[in-house]
């Protein structure tokens, strides 16, 4: 078992007897020439975390709590009395990711997984239990940046039909009805946001305007512009382009059509 102090600048972790010392901090050679271990316990500086899995204690089994710094795992078992206060403390340490984690707490009894090489990505436990990032979430914790390039890349969106309901609320929200002849939106900012938890593509990336989604840009491109896009990401920010968006009454459903500006991938 452990015991965990966290201050301003780092996260000390301590063994409570030689089994969690081994698991914590290894033994022989792989504890001697640990960079972070002093005595029982392990000094992370908040600034080395890389990532942060937290596993809940259950009635049959303890929970753990593992950080990774330096390109090395640090394992914390607790029992099931000490669940809520690991648990806090995970949700804490994901917050010190330097690139900043996209949105989304565990629900109790989630498993929470975050990462500094990427998004925080919850496990199939926690998506169960409905924790999963939103991009309505990203977009309110990260800040929407114009890069300063060029909008050299003519982009026509994918999967409108999908998101009525936003074009809906979009119009209602800029005061323009949605007409049966067509109407129009022009020079509208548009954000690209990343999805890395999205099941179905990793890759993904989707396009929202005014806080609504109104759909993805082409997998083939998503795949291209996701690994520029996640960098941003972790340095807090999104990308912006122009719009322009289509939508039409078709005896009250509506037909839509987006079509987006950006910089080229390789340039951001």
């Amino acid at each position: 078992m452990c015991s965990v102090e966290v201050g301003n600048e780092s996260v000390i972790i301590t063994a409570k007897n030689p089994m969690a010392r081994g698991a914590l901090i290894g033994i022989g050679p792989v504890a001697a020439g640990n960079p972070y271990a002093v005595g029982d316990s392990v000094v992370i500086p908040l600034s080395h975390l890389e990532r942060v899995d937290f596993f809940p204690a259950s009635m049959l089994a303890n929970g753990r709590l593992t950080v990774a710094a330096g390109g090395r795992e640090f394992v914390a078992h607790f029992r099931r009395k000490d669940r809520q206060a690991f648990e806090e403390l995970a949700r804490f340490l994901t917050t010190q990711l330097r690139p900043g984690r996209l949105p989304a707490g565990p629900a109790p009894g989630a498993q929470l997984h975050a990462s500094a090489s990427g998004a925080a990505v919850p496990t199939t436990e926690s998506k169960a239990a409905g924790a999963e990032p939103t991009v309505e979430g990203v977009l309110q914790q990260l800040t929407v940046i114009d890069a300063g390039l060029p909008l050299d890349e003519q982009i026509e969106v994918n999967g409108e039909t999908h998101h009525s309901k936003s074009f809906r609320k979009l119009f209602r929200a800029m005061g323009m009805p949605i007409t049966s002849a067509g109407t129009t939106l022009q020079d509208q900012r548009c954000v690209l946001v990343p999805e890395p938890w999205n099941e179905h593509d990793p890759n993904a990336v989707a396009v929202a305007i005014e806080g609504f989604v109104v759909g993805y840009v082409p997998a083939n491109l998503a795949a291209t512009y996701s690994p520029h896009l996640l960098a941003r990401a972790r340095d807090r920010k999104l990308i912006a382009g122009a719009a322009r968006v289509w939508v039409k009454d078709e005896g009250g459903m509506v037909r839509a059509r987006v079509t987006i500006l950006v910089p080229e991938a390789d340039l951001l």
